[in-house]
């Protein structure tokens, strides 16, 4: 059985950020905390295969792709981290929390960080893909292009 913890806010900068010690049984938001037995199972499967699913990608990325093999490896860490405090502890310890002005943050950890990092390199290595898709699209259009030109002009001197 899981111990429910959550400590006291002890404040580190000001009003802005807290540690606070608190053992999260469910996912982020606290989604699937009400069954605290299924979720440990449901999400440390999830975290199993979010983790081969990284390691597959990482083999499968070109050598040029450095940011998403940065990516690949943030969200593996992150992943891996959460899955050890869940399947030794049976919940993620979360210990960070953040109070800005409008809203005050869940309680997150340092896996969680890797995980946001990883997913923001995603986005990054998605618009760098997509900016260099368009290049090469461009270009095979301009050699195709070129080519028709070549057949016309040789077609005017037959």
């Amino acid at each position: 059985m899981v111990a429910k913890c959550h400590g006291n806010s002890v404040p580190f900068i000001g009003n802005f950020w807290s540690w606070r010690l608190s053992m999260n049984t469910g996912s982020a938001f606290g989604l699937f905390g009400s069954s605290p037995g299924a979720a440990r199972v449901f999400l440390s499967i999830v975290g199993l295969l979010a983790v081969g699913g990284m390691l597959w990608m990482l083999r499968k990325c070109r050598s040029d792709q450095r940011i998403l093999q940065w990516a690949l490896a943030f969200v593996a860490g992150g992943a891996i981290g959460n899955l050890i405090d869940r399947v030794y502890f049976g919940a993620v310890t979360d210990m960070v929390s953040w109070d800005v002005r409008v809203m005050i943050w869940p309680t997150f950890n340092v896996a969680d960080v890797s995980l946001v990092i990883g997913v923001g390199l995603m986005f990054i290595d998605i618009q760098k893909e997509g900016k260099r898709e368009k290049a090469e699209k461009k270009k095979r259009k301009e050699a195709r292009e070129a080519r028709k030109k070549k057949l016309k002009e040789a077609a005017a001197k037959d």
